[in-house]
């Protein structure tokens, strides 16, 4: 009996430290990402106003809670981006179209199809934006269109959760890629964004001739002296 006893006791010691050096780490959850667009610099354009018109007639407008409708996310991009300074005329962003269509992807062709419940699923996002610039004395008006077009596959399966935040990561992507046209056209074709340029200070003020701020003329021949920055 006591030989039994030493034997459960022996156990239940043996038991207690690793049950004390069980440890539970704590999931980070995925980073989602910013479809706010605040994190974009603004463009600030030489106009008078910037108006964002969504003529898109997409069915699915709307989505799940978690996923964000591509005209939504060109609205929020171009009203955080696009800034007028109080020039001349009107920029008319245009969402002409904003659409997710989803389809079922094909399978591999062998025999492990059989054994899926479900196919994959293949989304598309389309985006059409146009650029009108009118109202201005000093040009005719300018009219440019951006059309891109992604794909996105996803295994049979996902969560409701993964789904939405791979989309949004693939909407936020071709957000930023819109964006690299949108200013390469807003640049070359309208001209119309203000940049920091270089700084000249002319003519200076006439020196003191006596005084501690008395500067030399830096040149023999006494012309101003003519300093160029930059602004940043």
């Amino acid at each position: 009996m006591r030989v039994k006893q030493f034997l459960m006791t022996a156990a239940l010691v043996a038991v207690v430290p690793l049950a004390a050096c069980t440890t539970t780490t704590a999931t980070t959850p995925p980073q989602q990402p910013d479809l706010g667009f605040t994190q974009m610099q603004p463009l600030v354009l030489n106009v008078g106003s910037v108006k964002v018109l969504d003529q898109s007639t997409s069915p699915n407008a709307r989505y799940f809670e978690g996923r964000v409708a591509p005209a939504a996310a060109l609205s929020r991009y171009a009203k955080a981006r696009l800034q007028a300074s109080g020039g001349e005329g009107t920029l008319n962003f245009i969402i002409q179209q904003a659409t997710l269509t989803t389809s079922e992807a094909q399978g591999t062709g062998d025999w492990t199809d059989s054994f899926r419940i479900s196919n994959p699923m293949e989304y598309t996002i389309t985006m059409r934006v146009g650029l009108d610039l009118n109202g201005r004395t000093t040009q005719p008006n300018v009219k440019s269109a951006y059309t891109l077009e992604r794909k996105k596959q996803l295994p049979a399966g996902v969560s409701l959760a993964e789904r939405d935040r791979e989309l949004n990561i693939l909407l936020a992507d071709m957000v930023k890629s819109m964006d690299i046209a949108v200013e390469r056209g807003l640049e070359d074709n309208m001209r119309i964004i203000v940049r920091p340029g270089p700084i000249t200070f002319g003519q200076p003020e006439k020196m003191e001739s006596q005084g501690v701020n008395v500067v030399a003329p830096s040149t023999a021949d006494g012309k101003p002296v003519v300093i160029q920055g930059t602004m940043h």
